[in-house]
């Protein structure tokens, strides 16, 4: 798969994990990012508005106003593989702006069930490591791609990622509805699928439902 297919990006909804991982919000407070990410208690901050990283690929930082530390006691997280691997919980104010980070950002995604079609592409932004340009390296990027299954758990797509995308969202490239989060690589040069946990998994919507 071509990497270089991604393009930089700076979308306000998806925010990066400490110096690793990805995540996005889908209401003021509430995140989700893949369960392999945070194990059983988390306790990582989670940044938005990340700046590009340096000249040798190591990631920067943004300033305190948008950092987010995790809800103590919030965070549901699966990590059994593929079609269950998923995170969600909820992040406390901003001491400096007391805002939550759907507040400060702006906005957020809706969630859908991901449709029993393959007839849409989906996008996938997120904080992946960059080979090809070091600064672009655990930066924002996004890329589209197409839609390889009908399955609403299982979500599979041929759309460039790398280690640290995990949980991107996979949106619904028409509707911009979050179907689910990308959690395993599997393409390769010659073709293969990546792979995410669609909303379809009720345990997975459930833990959604407890936090809103």
């Amino acid at each position: 798969m071509l990497f270089r297919s991604r393009v930089l990006s700076n979308d306000p909804r998806v925010g990066r994990i400490d110096g690793c991982c990805t995540t996005f919000l889908v209401d003021a407070r509430t995140l989700i990012t893949a369960g392999h990410c945070l194990g059983a208690i988390g306790g990582q901050m989670v940044h938005f508005n990340v700046p590009l990283s340096d000249a040798a690929g190591n990631p920067q930082f943004p300033p305190p106003q948008d950092q987010y530390a995790m809800l103590s006691g919030s965070l549901t997280a699966i990590a059994s593989g593929i079609g269950n691997d998923y995170a969600v919980y909820s992040t406390v104010r901003n001491s400096n702006t007391g805002l939550y980070a759907g507040q400060a950002q702006g906005s957020w995604f809706v969630t859908a069930v991901a449709p029993a079609t393959t007839a849409h592409s989906v996008r996938v932004t997120g904080y992946g490591t960059s080979g090809v340009n070091p600064a672009w390296s655990l930066a924002q990027k996004s890329d589209v791609g197409p839609r390889q299954s009908t399955s609403s758990t299982i979500l599979s797509f041929a759309v460039s990622v790398t280690g640290c995308n995990s949980g991107s969202p996979v949106l619904h490239s028409a509707t911009d509805q979050a179907l689910g989060v990308v959690t395993h690589a599997g393409c390769s040069a010659t073709g293969g699928s990546n792979y995410g946990t669609g909303f379809g998994v009720a345990a997975f919507a459930a833990a959604l439902a407890q936090l809103r």
